[in-house]
């Protein structure tokens, strides 16, 4: 097996850059990964210290397998991960995308290669997922789960995938505003997904994760996620990127299991599993989420009349 890539996506928060690295360091298919960190750059004065730091540390790697791509300007992260990603697909024609807010289960970088493998000739499946939302219903089970629906904490694609993905395509409004199109988009009131997409599309936020999910919806794709997540989110909590009033997740969603470190089987094919979308859909973490995201369209609007 040749092991996929490794991108590793940078910007200010130094210790969750270390955090990371040392935790993909403890899987045994770290050391023959190649690794490219990239960096962007600070967006003024007030956060130059900080990605100057974080500039210093992934300039400081010595390790023979990492490469460190550092921009001078800043992208922003929709820019950062899809001019990322498509470098690397170029290159090796799949990819692993890592986030430096989060951290590896020592089974994740096989888990990943393994699934790479085998769904690498499945035109269904768009990508592989580390994460998923902890569901106290799939906990037990030992198998990968095919979803409708894709992830961007900790992932994985091929070049066949993401080579026809245009974050920039545009969707006209009467596609936006179609109930019919928001209730499927939303999976059945899974999660406000078109909101994002509209919001995205307003430029109210800067998002690459909702315009590749539609790209993905718009194809029929699926993505293959553990039953327990294979990899650790901290962007959520209190004094990171997202984490603020309106978005109190650790306050809610506080005991998790570990998380996975075993190997799961594969389904040999990509058949939904639309009953785990039901479970989802209920649990605690899924429902906090959903009002986090509310509460945010909501502080959206307001700022909007009180700017007008």
């Amino acid at each position: 097996m040749s092991y996929a890539p490794i991108a590793v996506f940078a910007y200010r928060r130094v210790d969750h850059l270390q955090r990371l690295l040392q935790s993909l360091e403890v899987c045994a298919e770290f050391s023959t990964t190649d690794v490219i960190i990239f960096v962007d750059g600070p967006k003024g004065e007030a956060d130059y210290a900080e990605v100057a730091q974080v500039r210093e540390f992934a300039s400081s790697c010595k390790l023979p397998n990492v490469t460190i791509k550092i921009s001078n300007t800043n992208k922003g992260l929709k820019r950062s991960i899809c001019e990322g990603v498509t470098f690397v697909c170029s290159q090796y024609g799949r990819v692993i995308v890592m986030e430096d807010d989060l951290i590896a289960s020592p089974s994740l970088l096989r888990y990943f290669n393994s699934a790479l493998d085998r769904y690498k000739s499945d035109e269904r499946v768009f990508s592989i997922s580390g994460y998923i939302y902890d569901c106290p219903a799939l906990r037990s089970i030992n198998r990968a789960l095919v979803l409708p629906i894709t992830n961007s904490w900790g992932w994985a694609t091929w070049q066949r995938a993401w080579s026809g993905f245009d974050p920039e395509e545009l969707i006209d409004n009467e596609t936006i505003k179609s109930p019919t199109f928001r209730n499927r988009f939303d999976i059945n009131g899974f999660y406000p997904l078109a909101s994002l997409l509209e919001l995205s599309i307003e430029r109210s936020v800067d998002s690459w994760f909702i315009h590749w999910y539609y790209y993905i919806f718009r194809c029929g794709g699926v993505t293959i996620y553990p039953p327990r997540r294979y990899v650790e989110n901290h962007g959520m909590r209190e004094g990171a990127t997202h984490g603020s009033i309106l978005n109190p997740f650790h306050l809610f969603v506080r005991e998790q299991p570990e998380i996975l470190d075993k190997d799961i089987q594969l389904p040999p094919t990509a058949v939904i599993d639309y009953w785990a979308m039901d479970v989802l859909k209920r649990c605690r973490e899924v429902t906090v989420h959903r009002w986090i995201s509310r509460a945010g369209r909501w502080k959206r609007k307001l700022l909007a009349q009180k700017r007008s």
